[in-house]
């Protein structure tokens, strides 16, 4: 999402600096990455083509980048989710296998054996 704040022509024929607020959803990196750059080359273009109209060097918009989600970009906010998504598709195989070892060693495998 790109938010154009009110007054932004003005503000750019006053010569001051507007923020202009983009958002861009991290759930896929990849294409998060691709958005990110686009976002910067019509920034790039927006700036030059300004600069190319106007006889003054207009105010330059500076980029800067804020995470809404894990500012910090410590990785157990990631990892945790995943790990016990991990845990519970392992878990059921796990207990089939111990269970198949505990029949084994009580020496009543052959019931397991015989079962359809």
């Amino acid at each position: 999402a790109i938010e154009v704040p009110p007054g932004f022509g003005r503000d750019i024929r006053r010569g001051t600096a507007p923020e202009i607020g983009a958002w861009v959803d991290g759930a896929m990196p990849f294409r998060a990455e691709t958005v990110r750059g686009y976002l910067t080359g019509l920034h790039q273009q927006y700036v030059a083509d300004l600069a190319a109209t106007a006889g003054n060097r207009p105010a330059s918009p500076v980029i800067e980048t804020r995470f809404v989600y894990n500012q910090d970009f410590k990785s157990i906010f990631a990892m945790v989710p995943g790990t016990i998504a991990m845990l519970l598709a392992f878990m059921p195989a796990m207990l089939m296998a111990v269970g198949v070892v505990r029949e084994k060693e009580l020496g009543s495998i052959v019931n397991l054996y015989v079962t359809p």
